[in-house]
């Protein structure tokens, strides 16, 4: 059974998290936390990962952060962040590569205050773009 947000049914764009391709049998995920509406639902957007990241059990994934627009409002939700390097630490044997694109300062300090959470196999892919155009291998 696929993952469906309920919370993005009722209001498209909510959050944002969702598959973008496969290459190599590598499953790409795309995150803009700026586009997102509800971007201060921790709530919604940790249940919305995990539903998506749970339909791909056991495959090899990659994950496209991207820092276009991501403000102070967004790296206020600390608790969000921390919430989330916690649930991503559960996929951590299939996560290769985070590329984050797009960074902002925001971010950068972010993945500082965040790094005491992370296991270090998830610290060393972490992969800050500052050219987008570099990740040439995301799918189109």
């Amino acid at each position: 059974m696929t993952f469906v947000c309920d919370i993005c049914q009722r209001l498209p764009g909510s959050h944002s998290f969702k598959k973008i391709g496969v290459n190599e049998n590598i499953n790409y995920f795309y995150t803009c936390p700026a586009k997102a509406i509800k971007y201060d639902d921790n709530k919604g957007i940790l249940k919305h990962y995990k539903g998506i990241l749970d339909n791909y059990p056991n495959e090899d994934w990659i994950w496209v952060f991207d820092g276009k627009g991501f403000e102070m409002k967004h790296a206020m939700n600390i608790g969000l962040a921390i919430d989330l390097a916690k649930l991503i630490a559960t996929y951590k044997k299939t996560l290769k590569k985070i590329y984050i694109i797009n960074p902002s300062w925001h971010i950068k300090s972010i993945i500082n205050i965040t790094a005491p959470f992370l296991h270090d196999e998830i610290k060393k892919n972490i992969h800050i773009e500052d050219d987008p155009i570099s990740v040439a291998m995301v799918p189109k």
